[in-house]
């Protein structure tokens, strides 16, 4: 059971991160303004956020579990690249690099809490999911902050 709750804990880690990787949008001579970037980045995490909740939380045997896990990131990642096709604020394209970066690298702890759950090994399924829970709080944190509150859920 305790494994079933971690591949439980880690989706809906997951889910947090697909809020935060919705954070790109807007064009112009000289970017767009925050407001106007994050319009459209909360309109595109809006679209994910409808897309994952269709999906549904984990349930089943834990190879199930997993497996929804693994989609969930896979749609995370596709996010977070449509979020870097859309072009930030100029003042602001390092920070969101950075804040992409970090939930892209969480999602691979994410994955990777899946793939020890496989193994079988649930104390290293856990450091890895916690890790990525942890790092993708402080990303869903910094989101709201910039005002992507979608991209924050």
């Amino acid at each position: 059971m305790a494994l079933s709750q971690r591949a439980e804990g880690h989706v809906k880690r997951t889910l947090f991160a697909v809020g935060f990787m919705c954070l790109s949008a807007c064009s112009g001579a000289d970017g767009p303004s925050r407001n106007e970037y994050n319009a459209k980045a909360n309109a595109l995490c809006a679209r994910y956020n409808n897309q994952l909740a269709r999906l549904g939380q984990p349930s089943g045997p834990i190879e199930q579990q997993v497996e929804q896990t693994r989609r969930i990131n896979r749609i995370t990642l596709k996010e977070i690249h449509e979020l870097r096709s859309i072009t930030p604020p100029k003042p602001d394209q390092r920070y969101l690099a950075n804040l992409y970066d970090r939930g892209e690298k969480a999602i691979g702890l994410a994955n990777q809490s899946a793939d020890d759950v496989e193994r079988g090994d649930k104390s290293k399924a856990n450091a890895d999911a916690t890790q990525a829970a942890t790092e993708l709080a402080q990303v869903n944190d910094a989101l709201e902050s910039f005002g992507a509150k979608e991209c924050a859920r």
